[in-house]
């Protein structure tokens, strides 16, 4: 009976032991995820923080770019018409000549 029970307690040790070295493993597991979760959300508030801020400081920029779109369309606009313009003159001095 005395054999049985060192053996008994034998197990029961072994068994305690690979229940720490589980409870480690797995409170490490759970400190690397937290730790992930921070930087990934430290990361994600840098990426979204520098979107916002580079389009605020570029934004003056951006507005004259479009502004000078802008005029350069409405001056090609013109230049176009102008084109027609001639054009049809052309054609009705081509009639009276003819």
């Amino acid at each position: 009976m005395n054999q049985e029970f060192e053996e008994i307690l034998n197990r029961l040790k072994v068994i305690e032991d690979g229940m720490k070295e589980n409870t480690h493993m797995l409170e490490s597991i759970q400190r690397r995820a937290y730790i992930a979760l921070v930087f990934n959300a430290i990361k994600w508030f840098i990426i979204v923080g520098l979107t916002f801020g580079i389009f605020y400081y570029t934004k003056p920029y951006l507005e004259k770019t479009i502004d000078l779109y802008n005029q350069v369309n409405s001056l090609s606009n013109t230049i176009t018409g102008q084109q027609n313009q001639a054009g049809s003159l052309l054609n009705s001095l081509k009639g009276l000549i003819q």
